[in-house]
């Protein structure tokens, strides 16, 4: 699982950064990376969802029936979230 913290560290390593925050971070230590919300992590997981379906049934990421989609889809309204 991907974190503030782990992200630092593979970027420390030499990896790359797996956003912009922790990559602005790396260049300034005035930023605190775990302050500030990431919304490319957010649309990132978003996107694999939808990506490879299968596999986040699988690991019961998504529903799995009717009513349930259902259910989760009026949360994600809700919250603004399509």
């Amino acid at each position: 699982m991907m974190n503030a913290r782990n992200t630092s560290n593979n970027a420390a390593r030499g990896g790359w950064p797996v956003d912009d925050i922790s990559g602005l971070a790396l260049r300034l230590p005035e930023v605190e990376a775990g302050r500030y919300f990431d919304a490319q992590a957010k649309e990132a997981y978003e996107q694999s969802l939808l990506k490879w379906p299968v596999l986040a049934r699988l690991m019961n990421l998504v529903p799995r029936d009717e009513a349930e989609a259902q259910a989760a889809q009026d949360a994600r309204q809700e919250s603004g979230v399509e």
